[in-house]
């Protein structure tokens, strides 16, 4: 379970740095499309965390007696 975490954790950091990357990317381009995905891009910087954290609580919260988590 700790290896399935680390490679977890691993993809939830560069999805969050391609989010950033994109976000960035997005803001310095001109025209609506771009304005668009900017929007997108930045709602999802929020977003995605918060998701994250709400599966690995409502996760926690299911499997109390479950001791191979730690």
């Amino acid at each position: 379970m700790k290896k399935t975490k680390r490679i977890l954790a691993l993809a939830g950091v560069v999805i969050l740095l391609l989010l950033y990357l994109l976000t960035f990317l997005f803001s310095l381009m001109n025209g609506e499309l771009a304005r668009g995905l900017f929007g997108a891009s930045f709602a999802c910087t929020f977003i995605v965390p918060v998701v994250l954290y709400a599966c690995m609580l409502f996760y926690k919260l299911n499997h109390k007696d479950d001791d191979s988590d730690q």
